[in-house]
């Protein structure tokens, strides 16, 4: 019964990674949230300065928020492969379900923390916008990461969001 049940947790991890990877292969929007809330490339930065129209102090200080939040984003992304790795080794070395309950509870705590901390980081970008910009951002935000671009029904303006 152990080996069993193993194996189905076995299975069921894999097909979980695989189809997290596939999700961010493909560029599926809104199918995986690591890949919905990731953090905006330095170009999206840029774009959303220039579309939201902002003075230079807001954007000082979007970019210091950005910086901030990508440095712990990052630890936190390292510590989720290395989670990720001890979970296979875990797999590959035990018959003790409790070890592999465990080295799984670790990977699933750090990826809940970094869906958290990627929200947390969108919230932060858009917290010294006025009400309009606000607005602006979190539409354009939601057409080019949610809908996606097949369905978006005003396309974000280049580099923006994808």
């Amino acid at each position: 019964m152990k080996k069993l049940i193993a194996f189905v947790l076995v299975v069921a991890i894999m097909f979980a990674f695989g189809i997290g990877a596939n999700a961010q292969q493909v560029g599926q929007a809104g199918s995986d949230l690591m890949v919905l809330l990731r953090p905006p490339t330095q170009n999206e930065i840029d774009a959303l300065v220039q579309q939201l129209q902002l003075t230079d102090e807001q954007r000082v200080q979007l970019q210091n928020t950005y910086v901030q939040y990508t440095q712990e984003l990052q630890r936190l992304t390292s510590s989720y492969q290395t989670a990720r790795q001890n979970l296979a080794a875990t797999l590959q070395g035990t018959s003790d379900p409790a070890q592999v309950e465990n080295a799984l509870e670790e990977l699933h705590r750090l990826h809940s923390s970094i869906i958290s901390r990627e929200m947390q980081l969108w919230n932060a970008l858009s917290n010294n916008l006025t009400q309009e910009q606000t607005e602006k951002f979190w539409q354009v935000f939601g057409q080019s990461r949610v809908t996606g671009p097949a369905t978006t029904p005003a396309p974000a303006p280049e580099g923006f969001l994808r």
